[in-house]
């Protein structure tokens, strides 16, 4: 379950910030002084992840050519914002910033050319995702970690956790299937 806290870090860390200056290099360094700050905080954390800014350096390249900024600085602004804290081993951050999670992580699955929707309520979050012919659906805890199962013809019912709804193509794929076309 670490790697998977570890993940939720990792889509923090996943794009360009400000989508007021339309520079990719200025959007960049926004997003990684941002990026910074939030990883400052972590850090402070006994279950902090190594390496927090390092680790994800992939992933802010992602996120900067999937052009979800916006949804980004705003998961970025609330997390900056909320506490953060462990529970046992496991990082639990930024609770109240689940909406703003999952727009962005709905961007980014729309860029991958996947869809996504779902619902999430003050105490309930459930989520469906699907790139290509691979698909699940997922429910949990508002502001938690949600637990999956796949939907594709031969892994229906094989479950995994996600740090978020809707979960990433990398973790879908990795639990349900094959990486859709395009990836």
């Amino acid at each position: 379950m670490r790697t998977l806290s570890s993940i939720a870090c990792a889509g923090l860390l996943v794009a360009a910030c400000s989508a007021d200056s339309g520079d990719p290099g200025s959007e960049a360094n926004e997003a990684k002084q941002l990026v910074s700050e939030v990883c400052g905080q972590l850090s402070l954390l006994p279950c902090a992840p190594a390496d927090c800014e390092g680790s994800y350096q992939g992933e802010l390249d992602s996120a900067i050519h999937s052009g979800c900024t916006s949804e980004l600085a705003a998961w970025l602004a609330c997390l900056k914002d909320s506490p953060h804290s462990c529970d046992a081993e496991e990082l639990v951050m930024g609770a109240g910033c689940s909406m703003d999670a999952s727009a962005y992580r709905t961007c980014n699955l729309e860029a991958d050319g996947c869809s996504a929707g779902g619902a999430t309520d003050a105490t309930t979050q459930s989520c469906g995702v699907q790139c290509g012919g691979v698909s699940a659906h997922c429910e949990g805890p508002t502001g938690e970690a949600v637990e999956c199962a796949c939907a594709t013809a031969g892994k229906e019912g094989v479950k995994f956790s996600a740090p978020e709804c809707p979960p990433s193509s990398t973790l879908l794929n990795e639990y349900c299937g094959t990486t859709p076309a395009g990836q």
